[in-house]
């Protein structure tokens, strides 16, 4: 008498979903190696802390010259960063008048990060840590946002958010800039709003998820008197610094 009892399908079950499972990631192997490949020599913002880039000089003034501005390093100050962001490269310090700090002491601050192609925190990363939020946490208040601005680096013109904060600890505003840097052919751009992450996150989904290289610079000027007069310094001290260079990927 022949045995009809069905048969146990685990197996086929299984042997399908190792299949299914190697198959997608030869296929996300696959499709990042076609990425590396696209933006492999893109060129790349970058930034210069050791001298000013020739091509800026015209930005000088006298009283916002980045002579006048030294760099100064504080690594410290992205401990706390290394376990929130996934960046390739981090730069943190200030750009002081003069070695000692005081209360009043016009300062730049910065904080430049850099995301290499392929990056699996990009969107998050890039697009979800909008100054107003981060600025929040440290007792800040958002007090205007004012209209975006543009700085030149290499011929490239370069959107910059422009923030006024008050803060706990000056008495004047604090003002903050951020550029959003990526390839002119990448699907996201930077944006004006507080909240692009939802947006970003669909054009990622529409695009099969991209994850060009991008370049993030968010600096803080303090204890000057006016926006025009902390755009002026940004643009001396930071614009001057920021070039495009040639790049390529191994």
């Amino acid at each position: 008498m022949n045995d009809t009892r069905p048969r146990s399908l685990t197996p086929q079950i299984w042997w399908i979903g190792v299949v299914a499972i190697v198959a997608t990631e030869l296929f996300v192997i696959w499709w990042f190696s076609l990425e590396k490949t696209h933006w492999s020599e893109t060129p790349r913002l970058a930034i210069r802390l050791t001298e000013v880039a020739p091509s800026h000089a015209t930005h000088r003034k006298e009283n916002s010259s980045p002579e006048l501005f030294s760099f100064v390093p504080q690594p410290d100050r992205l401990t706390g960063s290394i376990e929130q962001l996934s960046y390739s490269k981090a730069v943190c310090g200030m750009f002081l008048k003069s070695e000692t700090l005081t209360a009043a002491s016009p300062a730049i601050d910065l904080f430049y990060f850099e995301y290499e192609t392929g990056n699996p925190r990009f969107i998050h990363d890039v697009f979800g840590h909008a100054p107003e939020v981060c600025m929040r946490s440290s007792g800040a208040q958002l007090r205007q946002t004012h209209p975006p601005r543009n700085i030149t680096v290499s011929g490239q013109s370069i959107p910059v958010r422009v923030l006024e904060f008050e803060s706990p600890l000056l008495s004047d505003s604090l003002w903050v800039f951020r550029i959003t840097w990526l390839p002119p052919d990448a699907p996201y751009q930077s944006t004006d709003s507080a909240s692009s992450l939802r947006r970003e996150k669909l054009l990622a989904a529409f695009y099969r998820n991209p994850r060009p290289p991008a370049r993030v610079v968010l600096s803080g000027a303090m204890n000057f008197e006016s926006l025009e007069s902390a755009w002026s310094t940004f643009e001396s001290v930071i614009g001057s610094r920021l070039e495009i260079i040639e790049v390529s990927e191994g």
